[in-house]
Protein backbone atom coordinates (compact mmCIF):
# COMPACT_ATOMS: atom_id res chain seq x y z
CA UNK A 1 0.00 0.00 0.00
CA UNK A 2 1.37 3.41 -0.80
CA UNK A 3 2.20 5.72 2.06
CA UNK A 4 -0.77 7.95 1.24
CA UNK A 5 -3.40 5.18 1.43
CA UNK A 6 -1.80 3.91 4.62
CA UNK A 7 -2.01 7.45 5.99
CA UNK A 8 -5.69 7.80 4.93
CA UNK A 9 -6.59 4.49 6.58
CA UNK A 10 -4.87 5.40 9.83
CA UNK A 11 -6.42 8.88 9.80
CA UNK A 12 -9.94 7.48 9.38
CA UNK A 13 -9.69 4.92 12.16
CA UNK A 14 -7.23 6.65 14.51
CA UNK A 15 -8.04 10.36 14.22
CA UNK A 16 -11.81 9.82 14.03
CA UNK A 17 -13.22 10.50 17.54
CA UNK A 18 -13.95 7.28 19.45
CA UNK A 19 -17.62 8.15 19.82
CA UNK A 20 -17.94 8.31 15.99
CA UNK A 21 -15.90 5.18 15.13
CA UNK A 22 -18.92 2.97 15.80
CA UNK A 23 -20.65 4.64 12.80
CA UNK A 24 -18.00 3.40 10.31
CA UNK A 25 -19.52 0.36 8.54
CA UNK A 26 -17.71 -2.94 9.08
CA UNK A 27 -17.57 -3.39 5.28
CA UNK A 28 -15.55 -0.17 5.00
CA UNK A 29 -13.16 -1.22 7.76
CA UNK A 30 -12.74 -4.63 6.05
CA UNK A 31 -12.01 -2.88 2.72
CA UNK A 32 -9.26 -0.85 4.36
CA UNK A 33 -7.76 -3.99 5.92
CA UNK A 34 -7.86 -5.95 2.64
CA UNK A 35 -6.25 -3.07 0.76
CA UNK A 36 -3.45 -2.88 3.31
CA UNK A 37 -2.79 -6.64 3.26
CA UNK A 38 -2.81 -6.96 -0.55
CA UNK A 39 -0.49 -4.05 -1.44
CA UNK A 40 3.22 -3.81 -0.72
CA UNK A 41 4.58 -0.57 0.62
CA UNK A 42 6.58 1.53 -1.81
CA UNK A 43 9.19 4.19 -1.08
CA UNK A 44 8.34 7.66 -2.30
CA UNK A 45 11.89 8.13 -3.53
CA UNK A 46 12.00 4.70 -5.19
CA UNK A 47 8.80 5.51 -7.04
CA UNK A 48 10.30 8.52 -8.81
CA UNK A 49 10.98 7.90 -12.53
CA UNK A 50 14.60 7.02 -13.27
CA UNK A 51 16.65 9.85 -14.62
CA UNK A 52 14.26 12.44 -13.19
CA UNK A 53 15.61 15.94 -12.87
CA UNK A 54 17.13 17.27 -9.68
CA UNK A 55 14.49 18.71 -7.29
CA UNK A 56 16.05 22.14 -7.84
CA UNK A 57 15.49 21.94 -11.63
CA UNK A 58 12.03 22.22 -13.15
CA UNK A 59 11.40 21.18 -16.73
CA UNK A 60 9.46 23.62 -18.83
CA UNK A 61 6.77 21.06 -19.72
CA UNK A 62 6.28 20.23 -16.01
CA UNK A 63 4.90 23.69 -15.13
CA UNK A 64 1.25 22.92 -16.04
CA UNK A 65 1.42 19.81 -13.83
CA UNK A 66 2.57 21.97 -10.91
CA UNK A 67 -0.71 23.89 -10.85
CA UNK A 68 -2.88 22.89 -7.89
CA UNK A 69 -5.85 22.74 -10.26
CA UNK A 70 -4.24 19.83 -12.17
CA UNK A 71 -5.27 17.59 -9.29
CA UNK A 72 -8.82 18.85 -8.83
CA UNK A 73 -10.13 15.47 -10.00
CA UNK A 74 -9.08 14.07 -6.59
CA UNK A 75 -11.66 16.24 -4.83
CA UNK A 76 -15.44 15.94 -4.92
CA UNK A 77 -15.77 19.74 -4.68
CA UNK A 78 -12.88 21.26 -6.67
CA UNK A 79 -11.89 24.82 -5.77
CA UNK A 80 -10.07 27.05 -8.27
CA UNK A 81 -6.54 27.66 -6.98
CA UNK A 82 -4.70 29.32 -9.91
CA UNK A 83 -2.00 30.78 -7.64
CA UNK A 84 -1.16 27.53 -5.85
CA UNK A 85 1.62 25.31 -7.19
CA UNK A 86 2.65 21.87 -5.96
CA UNK A 87 5.50 19.43 -6.52
CA UNK A 88 4.02 17.47 -9.43
CA UNK A 89 6.46 14.58 -8.93
CA UNK A 90 4.96 13.86 -5.52
CA UNK A 91 1.38 14.51 -6.57
CA UNK A 92 1.68 12.27 -9.65
CA UNK A 93 2.80 9.42 -7.36
CA UNK A 94 -0.16 10.13 -5.04
CA UNK A 95 -2.60 10.24 -7.95
CA UNK A 96 -1.39 6.96 -9.56
CA UNK A 97 -1.33 5.09 -6.23
CA UNK A 98 -5.00 5.77 -5.48
CA UNK A 99 -7.88 3.49 -6.56
CA UNK A 100 -9.66 4.50 -9.76
CA UNK A 101 -12.30 7.24 -9.29
CA UNK A 102 -11.06 7.90 -5.74
CA UNK A 103 -12.15 11.32 -4.46
CA UNK A 104 -11.98 13.31 -1.25
CA UNK A 105 -14.34 13.56 0.62
CA UNK A 106 -14.76 9.79 0.32
CA UNK A 107 -18.41 9.07 -0.69
CA UNK A 108 -18.58 6.35 1.98
CA UNK A 109 -17.58 8.85 4.68
CA UNK A 110 -19.98 11.46 3.26
CA UNK A 111 -22.82 8.95 3.36
CA UNK A 112 -22.02 8.20 7.02
CA UNK A 113 -21.99 11.84 8.06
CA UNK A 114 -24.92 13.05 5.91
CA UNK A 115 -27.70 12.08 8.36
CA UNK A 116 -25.56 13.41 11.23
CA UNK A 117 -25.55 16.96 9.85
CA UNK A 118 -27.35 19.44 12.09
CA UNK A 119 -29.01 20.90 8.97
CA UNK A 120 -30.88 17.60 8.46
CA UNK A 121 -33.15 18.57 11.35
CA UNK A 122 -33.80 22.21 10.41
CA UNK A 123 -37.43 21.36 9.67
CA UNK A 124 -37.98 21.09 13.45
CA UNK A 125 -37.31 24.81 13.94
CA UNK A 126 -39.44 27.76 12.87
CA UNK A 127 -36.30 29.85 12.29
CA UNK A 128 -33.75 27.62 10.59
CA UNK A 129 -30.06 28.40 11.01
CA UNK A 130 -27.58 26.70 8.71
CA UNK A 131 -24.96 24.86 10.79
CA UNK A 132 -22.95 22.84 8.24
CA UNK A 133 -20.11 22.26 10.71
CA UNK A 134 -22.36 20.88 13.47
CA UNK A 135 -22.93 17.14 13.66
CA UNK A 136 -25.34 15.32 15.96
CA UNK A 137 -26.06 11.74 16.97
CA UNK A 138 -28.64 10.84 14.31
CA UNK A 139 -29.81 7.83 16.35
CA UNK A 140 -31.00 10.21 19.07
CA UNK A 141 -32.35 12.90 16.72
CA UNK A 142 -34.16 10.45 14.45
CA UNK A 143 -35.92 9.09 17.51
CA UNK A 144 -36.84 12.65 18.59
CA UNK A 145 -38.08 13.59 15.11
CA UNK A 146 -40.16 10.42 14.70
CA UNK A 147 -41.77 10.80 18.13
CA UNK A 148 -43.00 14.37 17.48
CA UNK A 149 -46.41 15.23 15.99
CA UNK A 150 -46.51 16.03 12.28
CA UNK A 151 -45.54 19.65 11.41
CA UNK A 152 -44.21 20.19 14.94
CA UNK A 153 -41.77 23.11 15.13
CA UNK A 154 -39.77 24.87 17.84
CA UNK A 155 -40.69 27.22 19.35
CA UNK A 156 -44.23 25.82 19.31
CA UNK A 157 -46.70 28.36 17.75
CA UNK A 158 -49.11 27.81 20.69
CA UNK A 159 -46.32 28.59 23.16
CA UNK A 160 -45.32 31.67 21.12
CA UNK A 161 -48.93 32.88 21.20
CA UNK A 162 -49.03 32.48 24.99
CA UNK A 163 -45.73 34.33 25.51
CA UNK A 164 -46.47 37.07 22.93
CA UNK A 165 -48.35 39.42 25.29
CA UNK A 166 -45.86 38.59 28.05
CA UNK A 167 -42.94 40.09 26.11
CA UNK A 168 -41.58 43.30 27.59
CA UNK A 169 -41.68 44.92 24.12
CA UNK A 170 -45.48 44.48 24.12
CA UNK A 171 -45.67 47.41 26.56
CA UNK A 172 -43.15 49.72 24.87
CA UNK A 173 -45.92 52.20 24.06
CA UNK A 174 -45.97 53.14 27.76
CA UNK A 175 -42.46 54.62 27.57
CA UNK A 176 -41.35 57.83 25.87
CA UNK A 177 -37.98 56.23 25.07
CA UNK A 178 -38.72 52.55 24.34
CA UNK A 179 -35.88 50.05 24.69
CA UNK A 180 -36.21 46.73 22.90
CA UNK A 181 -36.01 43.87 25.41
CA UNK A 182 -36.99 40.76 23.39
CA UNK A 183 -35.64 38.40 26.07
CA UNK A 184 -37.58 40.01 28.94
CA UNK A 185 -40.98 38.59 29.85
CA UNK A 186 -43.48 40.02 32.34
CA UNK A 187 -46.71 38.90 33.98
CA UNK A 188 -49.23 40.11 31.39
CA UNK A 189 -52.09 39.84 33.91
CA UNK A 190 -50.41 42.57 36.00
CA UNK A 191 -49.22 44.70 33.06
CA UNK A 192 -52.51 44.53 31.20
CA UNK A 193 -54.22 45.80 34.34
CA UNK A 194 -51.66 48.63 34.63
CA UNK A 195 -52.01 49.54 30.94
CA UNK A 196 -55.81 49.56 31.00
CA UNK A 197 -55.94 51.71 34.15
CA UNK A 198 -53.73 54.49 32.74
CA UNK A 199 -55.07 57.56 30.90
CA UNK A 200 -54.93 57.49 27.12
CA UNK A 201 -51.52 58.44 25.64
CA UNK A 202 -49.89 58.12 29.06
CA UNK A 203 -46.11 57.64 28.85
CA UNK A 204 -43.23 57.25 31.27
CA UNK A 205 -41.55 59.41 32.29
CA UNK A 206 -44.59 61.68 32.39
CA UNK A 207 -43.98 64.92 30.36
CA UNK A 208 -45.30 66.99 33.31
CA UNK A 209 -42.83 65.30 35.65
CA UNK A 210 -40.01 65.78 33.13
CA UNK A 211 -40.81 69.48 32.87
CA UNK A 212 -40.81 69.76 36.67
CA UNK A 213 -37.42 68.08 37.01
CA UNK A 214 -35.75 69.92 34.11
CA UNK A 215 -34.64 73.00 36.14
CA UNK A 216 -33.59 70.66 38.95
CA UNK A 217 -30.95 68.98 36.78
CA UNK A 218 -27.45 69.68 38.11
CA UNK A 219 -26.28 70.38 34.54
CA UNK A 220 -28.47 73.51 34.56
CA UNK A 221 -25.90 75.11 36.88
CA UNK A 222 -22.73 74.07 35.05
CA UNK A 223 -22.06 77.70 34.13
CA UNK A 224 -21.06 78.28 37.77
CA UNK A 225 -18.00 76.02 37.41
CA UNK A 226 -14.77 76.63 35.48
CA UNK A 227 -14.41 72.86 34.86
CA UNK A 228 -17.68 71.40 33.66
CA UNK A 229 -18.73 67.86 34.59
CA UNK A 230 -21.89 66.46 33.08
CA UNK A 231 -24.10 64.90 35.77
CA UNK A 232 -27.37 64.10 33.93
CA UNK A 233 -28.56 61.77 36.71
CA UNK A 234 -28.07 64.28 39.50
CA UNK A 235 -30.89 66.57 40.62
CA UNK A 236 -30.78 69.49 43.05
CA UNK A 237 -33.30 71.75 44.77
CA UNK A 238 -33.65 74.46 42.14
CA UNK A 239 -35.23 76.86 44.65
CA UNK A 240 -31.91 76.86 46.59
CA UNK A 241 -29.62 76.87 43.54
CA UNK A 242 -31.56 79.59 41.73
CA UNK A 243 -31.17 81.77 44.82
CA UNK A 244 -27.42 81.02 44.92
CA UNK A 245 -26.99 81.73 41.21
CA UNK A 246 -28.92 85.01 41.34
CA UNK A 247 -26.96 86.27 44.34
CA UNK A 248 -23.53 85.80 42.73
CA UNK A 249 -21.70 88.47 40.67
CA UNK A 250 -21.97 88.18 36.89
CA UNK A 251 -19.47 85.72 35.33
CA UNK A 252 -18.69 84.27 38.74
CA UNK A 253 -17.19 80.78 38.54
CA UNK A 254 -15.88 78.18 40.94
CA UNK A 255 -13.09 77.94 41.81
CA UNK A 256 -12.72 81.74 41.80
CA UNK A 257 -9.73 82.81 39.58
CA UNK A 258 -8.53 85.16 42.35
CA UNK A 259 -8.48 82.32 44.87
CA UNK A 260 -6.79 80.03 42.33
CA UNK A 261 -4.05 82.62 41.83
CA UNK A 262 -3.64 82.96 45.62
CA UNK A 263 -3.25 79.21 46.10
CA UNK A 264 -0.93 78.66 43.14
CA UNK A 265 2.35 79.28 45.04
CA UNK A 266 1.00 77.12 47.85
CA UNK A 267 0.68 74.08 45.61
CA UNK A 268 3.03 71.24 46.53
CA UNK A 269 3.90 70.93 42.83
CA UNK A 270 5.40 74.44 42.96
CA UNK A 271 8.40 73.00 44.84
CA UNK A 272 8.94 69.85 42.77
CA UNK A 273 12.31 71.21 41.59
CA UNK A 274 13.71 70.42 45.08
CA UNK A 275 13.21 66.67 44.55
CA UNK A 276 15.18 64.34 42.27
CA UNK A 277 12.00 62.30 41.68
CA UNK A 278 9.10 64.78 41.58
CA UNK A 279 5.62 63.45 42.32
CA UNK A 280 2.59 65.41 41.18
CA UNK A 281 0.46 66.31 44.22
CA UNK A 282 -2.10 68.83 42.91
CA UNK A 283 -4.28 68.40 46.02
CA UNK A 284 -1.46 69.11 48.49
CA UNK A 285 -0.96 72.69 49.64
CA UNK A 286 1.90 74.04 51.80
CA UNK A 287 2.76 77.27 53.60
CA UNK A 288 4.64 79.00 50.80
CA UNK A 289 6.21 81.53 53.18
CA UNK A 290 8.00 78.66 54.95
CA UNK A 291 8.89 76.84 51.73
CA UNK A 292 10.11 80.00 49.98
CA UNK A 293 12.49 80.54 52.95
CA UNK A 294 13.70 76.94 52.69
CA UNK A 295 14.16 77.16 48.91
CA UNK A 296 16.05 80.46 49.10
CA UNK A 297 18.48 79.12 51.75
CA UNK A 298 19.51 76.05 49.72
CA UNK A 299 22.50 75.94 47.33
CA UNK A 300 21.71 76.18 43.61
CA UNK A 301 20.72 72.82 42.05
CA UNK A 302 20.17 71.29 45.48
CA UNK A 303 17.89 68.26 45.36
CA UNK A 304 16.48 65.75 47.82
CA UNK A 305 17.77 63.11 48.31
CA UNK A 306 21.27 64.70 48.03
CA UNK A 307 23.33 62.83 45.36
CA UNK A 308 26.38 62.86 47.70
CA UNK A 309 24.39 61.12 50.43
CA UNK A 310 23.06 58.61 47.90
CA UNK A 311 26.59 57.75 46.72
CA UNK A 312 27.80 57.30 50.34
CA UNK A 313 24.94 54.93 51.08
Amino acid sequence: MSRLIDFIKRSLLTLLPKELQSFVPKEFQAWLQRTEDSTEEKSMVGSLPQGSASPSLVAKDAIPKMSGESYNSLFSTPLPTPKIFVDHRIWEIIKHSLPEDYVLLNPVIKAIFEPMSGDSYNSLFSTSLSTPDVFVDDRVWKHIKNSLPENYVLPNPVTKEIFGPMRGDFYNSLFSTPLSTPDVFVDDRVWKHIKNSLPENYVLPNPVTKEMFEPMRADSYNSLFSTLFSTPNMFVDDRVWKHIKNSLPENYVLPNPVIKEMFKPMSGDFYNSLFSTPLSTPEVFVDHEVWESIKASLPPDYVIPNPVMRDVH
